[in-house]
């Protein structure tokens, strides 16, 4: 936890795009225990599930809002998005 030595970032407006961003990272291997955090967007939090699906070794971890981002968490609007999820 102490020791992050690499930061990456992930596309959180497609689906598609996250979800395979996330499994480039994520070691191929079941020597690891990984846990993901996806940090409450709707987006990241499917793709980190259901890379989880499939992946016995890496378990969920999700934090309330208030903890990292209550300032600025949303701004409303009136778009809608909408996507499939395979």
């Amino acid at each position: 936890y102490g020791n992050i030595s690499e930061l990456y970032q992930i596309n959180l407006k497609d689906y598609s795009i996250a979800f395979q961003d996330l499994k480039n990272i994520m070691p191929q291997s079941d020597l690891y225990n990984m846990i993901l955090a996806p940090l409450n967007t709707k987006i990241s939090t499917l793709a980190a599930s259901s890379i989880a699906m499939e992946n016995k070794n890496i378990q969920i971890c999700y934090l309330p809002m208030e903890q990292y981002n209550q300032d600025e968490f949303s701004t409303p609007s009136n778009d809608c998005t909408y996507f499939t999820i395979y």
